[in-house]
C-alpha cells in the first residue's frame, strides 16, 4: 500500500534528515576558532531571528530566559553560513567579547539548509533551537522548534539538581528507560542534537552560584508529538505536560515530590512561534 504524501512515516523521515543537516552544519560552524565579534543588543537579535528564521521570539519566552539583559554575538551570520548561532553573555565586557559558545549564558540556534525554489537554491530554515536558565525555577532550558510544521515546538530539556536525579528518578525509573528521558549536561560536542538547545558549562555554572544546593548534572528529555503528549515513561516517573491557550507546561507532579521531599516545579514555554 502507498503512503500519502504527508504520512507519519515520511515526517519522522523528514525530520531526522533536518536534525542531521542541523547537526552537521552546527559541528561545521563550531570548528572554526572564536574570533573578537561586533556586540549587539537583544533587539538586533530579535531582528535577525525574525528575518532568518520567518519567526518572532515572543515576550513570554525573552523574559523568562532574560534574553534582554545579556551582551549578544553571532557566530556564522557574516559568512551567511547555513547554521547561525546567536551567543548571549552576561557581565561580559563587550571590548573583550568573543563568539566563543562556552561561556555562554543563552544561545539561539537558526537552522538552515538548502531548497531549491524551481532551479535556484536558496537557505530555508528548518530549526530554531534557544537555550538559557529560567531564573524563576532556576534551572536550565532548552528548546526546539519546527519551522518546517508551523512553528511547533517539539522537543524540551529542562535540567534537573543532582537530588531529584538520585532521590526520584533513579529510585523510581528503570535503568533502560533512563537512558531515553534524560540526558547527560552541557551538550556533548560531538552530538550538539543530544539536546533540544546548545546547553553549556556556564549555564551550569550560574544555576551553582544562584539559589541551588546541588549541581545540575542532568537534563529531562521531553519529546512532544503533534498533539503535545510526552512520553509514558516520563509520565511514569511523575512528570506531565499540559497546554493552554498557546502555552506548554511541564513539571513535576506534587504528589511525586512529596514522596522524596522535592518541591513542586513547573515551567511553561509557547507552543508554537508566532510568524512575523
Amino acid at each position: 500500500m502507498l503512503e500519502s504524501k504527508n504520512s507519519p512515516r515520511q515526517e519522522l523521515a523528514s525530520e531526522e534528515r533536518n536534525r542531521r543537516i542541523g547537526n552537521y552544519n552546527l559541528s561545521v560552524l563550531l570548528k572554526n576558532p572564536p574570533e573578537e565579534q561586533p556586540t549587539a543588543k537583544f533587539d538586533f537579535i530579535a531582528l535577525t531571528t525574525q528575518g532568518l528564521a520567518y519567526s518572532r521570539l515572543p515576550s513570554l519566552l525573552t523574559k523568562q530566559l532574560e534574553l534582554e539583559s545579556l551582551t549578544w554575538t553571532a557566530k556564522g551570520l557574516a559568512t551567511n553560513s547555513l547554521a547561525i548561532l546567536l551567543i548571549g553573555k552576561r557581565n561580559i565586557d563587550s571590548s573583550v567579547m568573543t563568539n566563543n559558545v562556552d561561556d555562554a549564558n543563552a544561545t539561539i540556534e537558526i537552522a538552515r539548509r538548502m531548497k531549491f525554489i524551481g532551479k535556484i537554491a536558496i537557505p530555508a530554515p528548518i530549526f530554531l533551537r534557544i537555550s538559557g536558565i529560567d531564573k524563576e525555577q532556576n534551572r536550565i532550558v532548552a528548546a526546539t522548534y519546527d519551522l518546517e510544521d508551523n512553528n511547533r515546538l517539539t522537543e524540551i530539556n529542562v535540567s534537573v539538581p543532582y537530588d531529584e536525579y538520585i532521590d526520584h528518578l533513579k529510585d523510581s525509573t528503570k535503568l533502560s528507560d533512563i537512558r531515553e528521558i534524560i540526558a547527560t549536561i552541557p551538550t556533548n560536542m560531538g552530538d550538539l542534537y543530544a539536546t533540544a538547545g546548545l546547553i553549556t558549562q556556564a549555564m551550569r555554572n550560574e544555576l551553582v552560584t544562584a539559589k541551588n544546593k546541588f549541581p545540575h548534572n542532568q537534563a529531562l528529555i521531553i519529546k512532544l508529538d503533534k498533539d503535545y503528549l510526552i512520553s509514558q515513561k516520563l509520565v511514569d516517573a511523575g512528570y506531565y505536560v499540559e497546554r493552554k491557550d498557546r502555552a506548554v507546561a511541564i513539571g513535576l507532579k506534587e504528589q511525586a515530590g512529596k514522596i522524596k521531599g522535592l518541591p513542586h516545579w513547573k515551567i511553561s514555554l509557547p507552543s508554537i512561534l508566532p510568524k512575523p
